[in-house]
């Protein structure tokens, strides 16, 4: 993975891969169906043209201030209307590793936000063969 791979959508110019669907400003919500948060942008690997992350911003995990968290995209279980439900309790989100602009140039950084949810980089199914996590964000 190189650090070029990886950008906001908006700011990629890029259009989505087929059958995925720009979920921006979606409603987030828990495997019990809390609020987590919004979708406040979508990371968009540029050579495949799939969304990777999702950035969410939501009220902080004590409920003061806003915070911004990288959520995989295999971290979602199913998106329903304008609301994607992900796998994990709130409390996985909330104390996620932080979004941090000086660091999303380096993978170890990308590297972090999937082993805290519990997944292999989707770059690791790059050297192995087809995708690991092939989840496609479509709407239902």
């Amino acid at each position: 993975m190189t650090n070029e791979q990886l950008d906001r959508l908006k700011h990629s110019g890029l259009p989505l891969g087929e059958g995925e669907s720009d979920i921006g400003g979606d409603a987030v919500v828990d495997a019990s169906g809390g609020k987590v948060g919004n979708v406040e942008a979508l990371f968009v690997d540029e050579i495949a043209r799939r969304i990777r992350f999702l950035l969410v911003a939501g009220h902080g995990a004590v409920g003061i201030g806003d915070e911004q968290r990288l959520v995989p995209v295999e971290a979602i279980d199913r998106i329903e209307g304008n609301v994607v439900h992900l796998r994990h309790p709130r409390e996985r989100v909330a104390f996620s590793p932080r979004y941090n602009t000086k660091l999303v140039s380096e993978p170890s950084y990308w590297e972090s936000v999937y082993g805290w949810y519990g997944y292999a980089p989707y770059w690791a199914g790059l050297m192995a063969g087809p995708s690991v996590h092939p989840y496609q964000p479509v709407r239902r």
